[in-house]
Formats: C-alpha cells, structure tokens, sequence
C-alpha cells in the first residue's frame, strides 16, 4: 500500500495509506490522534466510500497510551467478472462400457454400449448464458467496470430445433458433437472394424461399418445395414436392405437377416434370408439361403448348400 497523507496530517497523529486500486484505506494512529484529523485527511484525499465509523472509532479509542498500526478504516467494492457460458447436457455424452452378463452369469464383453441414442423431441442440452457480473466501486466513488463472461460455443446442426436455450432433437438417433456443432444422425457410422473396440451395435437408424464385421458380432438396425469390407460369421439383422461390399464368410457360424435386399460380393458357408431378394457378384459356395424374391448371380456359380428363391434364380 502507498502512503498518502500528508505532513498536517501526521502531525494530527493520522498516517493514511491506501493500495493501488483505491479499494482499501488504512491508517496507522499515532498517540494523540483526533478525529478531526482523520475526517480532514480523508477529505482532502476524496475518499467518500465505505469509510467505517466504527473502525475510526476503535482505532481513536486504542491509541491514547500506544500506537494503533494498519488499521482498515474504508473500503471499496472489487469489480466481479461475469462467469462465462456453459453448456449442460442432459444426456450421457460420455457413455461407458456397461457389464452385461449372459443367461449363464458369463460378462458379454461385446456390449461397450457406444450408441447416445435420442428420441425426437428429447431435449439434449441447456446453453447456460454468461453471467453480467457485478460492477466496483472505490473509496472515491469512482464505479469499476465488470467484464462480462464469454457465451458458451455450441451450435444448432443436423435435426436439432432450438428453443430459447435449449436444443432438441428434432428426430431419433445418434448425437453427434462436430466442430462446436450438436447434430443428430439417424445413421452410426464405424470407421474400422466391428470388433472388441465397437462391440454389438443396435440402432435406430442405418449402420455403416467401413472395415469388415468380425466373428461373432451382430449389428442390428431397423433401417439400413453397409459394410465395406466382409462379414465374417457374425449375425446382421435389418429391416431394410444390407449391403457386404467385400463378401460373406459365414464359417458355418451367424446369421443375415434383412427384410430388404441383400447384395455382396460373394456368400460362402452362411445362413442368409433376404425378403425381397439376394444379389450376389461372384459365388455361392455351401451356404443356406432363403428370399421371397429373387436370386440374382451376376457371375460365377452355386456350389452346395440350400436355396431357395421363390421368384427364381438368375445366373
């Protein structure tokens, strides 16, 4: 803290001091001092705010016989910032792997439970505003101007309605945050494998797998199933079609269900039935297929198993 009074002052028996921002006065009383000296110094200096009598009073009282040092006599009000935004959603952006145990006790380690799946209209998350802040003032009077806080950076994207500060989802699927943007995908995308890192995924909406499905995995979509690698023994069930770009290797294990159609490349020892019909680029070696619709082979040739198409096979 500076000192700021002045030679009269101290001959009163009054040394003032006061910090930088003008927000705190103290006073060092010396035997002798008066009051009169106090309010004269207090005066001179413009110091007008928050000057606590009792405080004087005390410090006037205690200095008759000794010295009364760094006694707070005044004090201003310290600006408050504004708290910035924030955002608070309402749903698990975060979901962990949930332990899910089978029928015999045994933990399914292919639940990781990744999907944040939303219903429309749910609301997803509150934009809290930045607060205003309080404004200061110092012993002088003078007012301290606050800074507000910062608006919290989050975005209104894909099938989100907004109402006031609130967001929803504006149909069912998957919440997506992207660059400060909220979205809601009616199609959950795996940019690898469906392996131990993905587990089983059921959705709403369609899935798309850009690697290969692994043995012993299902996906499940009440829409649309594609995969750009292949399938190998697992289950896929769909109520529309399902595409395997890279083909079928069933190994006599899972099962491809779709009430769609199904296109791969080529089907070898799996179970397939497909409501509406099968296309198949290359061939179909020991494998059980079922379709109300038709088998279409492009090329290549069947070689064992089971078919049976009800609106004829096309080779």
């Amino acid at each position: 803290m500076k000192r700021i009074s002045d030679i009269e002052a101290e001959k009163g028996g009054v040394v003032l001091y006061v910090d930088d921002d003008w927000l705190e006065v103290c006073v060092d009383f010396k035997p002798g001092a008066t009051r009169e000296a106090v309010e004269k110094i207090l005066e001179m200096r413009g110091i007008t705010q928050g000057i606590d009598q009792n405080a004087i009073n005390v410090g006037l009282s205690r200095c008759a016989n000794s010295s009364v040092e760094g006694l707070c006599i005044a004090q201003g009000k310290a600006p408050k910032n504004g708290s910035d935004g924030k955002i608070e959603f309402e749903i698990d952006m975060n979901p962990k792997k949930v332990e899910v145990k089978d029928a015999s006790g045994r933990v399914d380690y292919r639940d990781t439970n990744l999907i944040r799946l939303v219903k429309q209209g749910q609301r997803l998350l509150h934009i809290v505003p930045p607060g205003p802040g309080e404004e200061g003032f110092s012993v002088r009077g003078h007012k301290l101007r606050t800074t507000p806080g910062k608006k919290a950076r989050i975005y209104p994207g894909k099938n989100i309605t907004e109402q006031g500060e609130y967001l929803y989802a504006a149909i069912d699927g998957h919440v997506e945050v992207l660059d400060e943007y909220v979205s809601v995908s009616d199609t959950f995308s795996i940019k690898g494998d469906v392996d131990f890192k993905v587990g089983d995924i059921s959705f709403i909406g369609a899935i798309i797998v850009e690697g290969s499905v692994r043995e012993g995995f299902t996906l499940q979509s009440q829409k649309d199933i594609q995969i750009g690698g292949q399938a190998y023994g697992c289950t896929l069930v769909a109520e529309g079609n399902i595409e395997v770009i890279q083909g079928i290797h069933g190994g006599g294990k899972g099962h491809i269900k779709c009430k769609g159609t199904l296109t791969t490349r080529f089907i070898n020892e799996a179970n397939v039935e497909a409501d509406k019909g099968i296309k198949v680029y290359k061939e179909i070696v020991r494998s059980n297929l079922r379709t109300m619709g038709r088998l279409d082979i492009e090329s290549g040739d069947i070689r064992g198993g089971d078919i049976k198409a009800y609106e004829g096979v096309v080779a």
